[in-house]
C-alpha cells in the first residue's frame, strides 16, 4: 500500500514471507505462483523508495511535493497523488524513526 503505516505494511510482508506460503491469492489481480520472490520484491521496493525519500530530504527538499520530484527518477505526472501520497507515508516512517523531523501541519520535513 502506498499510503497509510509503511511500517506495519513492512512487518506484514516479512511475516508472510516468514511462513514461507506456496501461493498467494491475493483480494485483486493474479494468483502470485513465487511469493517467496515476491514478497522479497515488494520489501525491497519499499526500502528502495525510502533511500530515496532520506536521500532527497538530506538533499534539502522540504516539502512532501520536492521531494516526490526528487525522489522519483521518471515522470509521475499520471499518478502524482499516488506518489506523493507514498512519499508522505515514507516521511512518516521516518519521522516516527527519528530520522527525520516533520511538521504535518506545515507539511515540512528536514533531516535530523
Amino acid at each position: 500500500a502506498p499510503e497509510g503505516d509503511v511500517r506495519a505494511y513492512l512487518v506484514a510482508l516479512r511475516r508472510l514471507h516468514a511462513r514461507g506460503p506456496e501461493r498467494l491469492r491475493p483480494g485483486h489481480g493474479p494468483e502470485i505462483t513465487d511469493p517467496r520472490a515476491t514478497l522479497a520484491r515488494l520489501v525491497a521496493h519499499r526500502n528502495d523508495r525510502e533511500r530515496a525519500v532520506l536521500d532527497a530530504v538530506r538533499a534539502g527538499n522540504a516539502t512532501p511535493d520536492a521531494v516526490t520530484d526528487a525522489a522519483y527518477d521518471k515522470d509521475v505526472s499520471a499518478v502524482r497523488d499516488l506518489a506523493r501520497a507514498t512519499v508522505v507515508a515514507h516521511i512518516e516512517k521516518l519521522a516516527a524513526e527519528r530520522r527525520v523531523r516533520w511538521d504535518p501541519e506545515a507539511e515540512r520535513v528536514e533531516p535530523r
